[in-house]
């Protein structure tokens, strides 16, 4: 990738588009790719009578991140 960078003449930096981009794509590609077992654990405290909120795998924090959705 660096090298395809400097060929077009952009400097490597992870933290600015479109490095960024690639790089976020290029993490959730390989959770699909190559995925493997997970296991989700989590403490939850919640009110009485209600159900639990089911804890969030590596790949839904990639794609939905808690930030970006509306609840």
């Amino acid at each position: 990738m660096r090298r395809v960078l400097d060929l077009v003449g952009i400097a490597w930096a992870p933290d600015a588009r479109p490095l960024k981009t690639v790089l976020e794509l290029k993490k959730i590609r390989d959770l699909i790719a190559h995925g493997k077992p997970e296991k989700l654990r989590a403490e939850v405290i919640h009110p009485l009578n209600t159900d639990a909120p089911y804890p969030t795998s590596a790949l839904r924090d990639l794609v939905a991140p808690k930030r970006r959705l509306p609840w």
